[in-house]
């Protein structure tokens, strides 16, 4: 999947509104994130840098688990190359009550931001979907403060994807489906690996770097998988369809994917899952 158009769907307001449902399976992970960068117990002005934000649920997180005197004293930046997205975090920040937070848009592989800075970054699910990972990475390092946590998250196994590929095998005759672990490696772009994961936050500066592995379970009411997957799919696996199957059989994938599901966890079903996540957090020398 090109990854320029998985950034143009991430501009979609639609996509937006979507993409708050995946936090049944993304929110799983963000408070292991979180403990695992002891910002509850650092003991100074914790100045943090929300990347690649989302819909904002780890500051959304942050804001409900961190002590009132921590969040009287912090300073939340919250970024996101996505206007959609800023304006979706921008009005869940006023809601919630974030205290001293601002929420802008930042290209974290160019950001806008001062040397040296936050004490904490958190970038959760987004390095694989970044067109130059490594430049992000040594941004979130140029913009922390020395000894400052970089604190990240990406995918290890995703059984929504599985999940997802096999209620379409019904159209696999009029639309090519991949293989689920070669899909799954295309997206995952090796930060899959536990040692890749590490190896790369080295090369780029990074050092104490603690990598692991955390797995959660969810269920997810059927119309809202079947809802997420509207903009996803057809994204993701466009490469493998010709313009002409797009067009025929494109607008059946929710009706197949639903009564598939539906016919295997009952009409009024949830989809169970279990998806393992790397839990990374490095320190700035």
């Amino acid at each position: 999947m090109a990854t320029r158009e998985f950034s143009n769907m991430f501009q979609s307001k639609d996509f937006a509104s979507r993409y708050r449902l995946a936090e049944k399976l993304t929110g799983l992970f963000a408070r292991p994130l979180i403990n695992q960068s002891g910002i509850a117990s650092y003991g100074k002005r914790p100045v943090i840098l929300d990347n690649a934000c989302g819909t904002g649920v780890i500051s959304s997180v942050l804001n409900s688990t961190l002590s009132d005197q921590v969040k009287k004293d912090w300073e939340l930046t919250c970024g996101d190359l996505s206007q959609p997205m800023v304006e979706h975090t921008q009005q869940r920040a006023i809601e919630e009550g974030w205290h001293n937070a601002e929420v802008k848009v930042v290209n974290t592989q160019e950001m806008n931001l001062p040397n040296s800075y936050y004490t904490h970054i958190y970038t959760a699910f987004a390095i694989p979907m970044i067109p130059d990972a490594d430049a992000a990475l040594k941004e979130c390092l140029r913009v922390l403060q020395p000894g400052g946590t970089y604190a990240s998250t990406n995918w290890k196994t995703t059984p929504q994807i599985a999940m997802a590929l096999s209620s379409l095998e019904s159209l696999s005759s009029e639309l090519p489906l991949p293989e689920v672990d070669q899909f799954q490696k295309g997206l995952s772009k090796g930060w899959d690996s536990e040692s890749l994961v590490k190896s790369v936050l080295e090369e780029v500066g990074f050092t104490d770097v603690n990598v692991t592995a955390v797995t959660d379970h969810a269920s997810v009411p059927i119309a809202e998988f079947v809802e997420l997957n509207r903009s996803f799919l057809p994204v993701a696996l466009g490469k493998f369809w010709t313009e002409e199957q797009r067009e025929k059989h494109l607008g059946r994938v929710p009706e197949v994917m639903k009564q598939w599901l539906e016919e295997k966890f009952g009409v009024d079903g949830v989809v169970p899952l279990g998806p393992t996540a790397i839990v990374v957090t490095a320190r700035k020398p």
